[in-house]
């Protein structure tokens, strides 16, 4: 009986860790941008991450945390626009492929409690979605005239912790041009105005609010014309 005592709670200790394990097992979804269409893209694979990063997109670290196992999540691609399309939706999956969208699988998994929110662009043609964990620039980009769309799905972490993958390395495109400052004019707003973090004390400003870092306090972004951001002694970030 104590034999089979031990045997039990041992048996009981390894099937709680191996599906604690299962449930709690992340992957890294990797956010990478273009320069030049505006599109932000998600992937689990590092190889499909560095591949875009040796064609001239911005690799911008880890977006989430996706669980091993939850809801399927699907990829989609426009032929005609070059833009990517990620929903839970098996009926907005469907009706997107009668129009002329590809469907390439399953790209992730939703599961978690952290909401991912889902942002449209009415003015753009690609690019024309953006996913969030952050409610501040969800806010914010409703404010300049994004369309919030809900919940896209859900994750298990934003993915603070995997520094290496954060670290931004931009590769250069001789396809940008340049402004007074130095830095590329694509995704200059056509309204002369930029974003400026901490109130506007922050040193660098960005021409498109979704490009700034995810840990920016929103809250405290606000805009101002290129023109005052230079004439304060601000230059263009860097990482955009």
């Amino acid at each position: 009986m104590k034999r089979f005592a031990r045997w039990f709670i041992g048996l009981t200790v390894f099937v709680t860790l191996f599906v604690g394990q299962s449930v709690l097992a992340d992957t890294p979804m990797y956010r990478v941008y273009n320069p030049n269409s505006g599109e932000h893209f998600y992937t689990a694979s590092t190889y499909e991450r560095d591949s875009l990063g040796r064609i001239g997109w911005h690799k911008e670290g880890v977006g989430w945390l996706a669980p091993s196992s939850g809801q399927a999540v699907h990829r989609l691609y426009n032929p005609n626009s070059g833009d990517h399309h990620y929903t839970l939706s098996g009926g907005e999956k469907n009706h997107l492929v009668k129009l002329g969208w590809r469907y390439e699988g399953i790209a992730w998994q939703s599961g978690g409690t952290v909401p991912v929110y889902r942002l449209y662009n009415p003015n753009a043609r690609t690019g024309t979605h953006h996913y969030t964990l952050s409610a501040g620039e969800r806010d914010s980009l409703v404010k300049i005239g994004w369309r919030y769309e809900g919940i896209s799905w859900y994750a298990i972490g934003n993915g603070a912790e995997y520094a290496d993958a954060n670290s931004y390395s931009p590769v250069k495109n001789s396809n940008s041009g340049s402004n007074s400052s130095g830095g590329s004019t694509v995704g200059v707003n056509p309204d002369g105005m930029v974003f400026v973090a901490r109130n506007g004390e922050a040193d660098a400003y960005w021409y498109r609010i979704e490009n700034m870092p995810y840990n920016t306090n929103f809250n405290r972004v606000i805009k101002m014309s290129e023109a005052d951001a230079l004439a304060s002694g601000k230059h263009h970030s860097k990482t955009e």
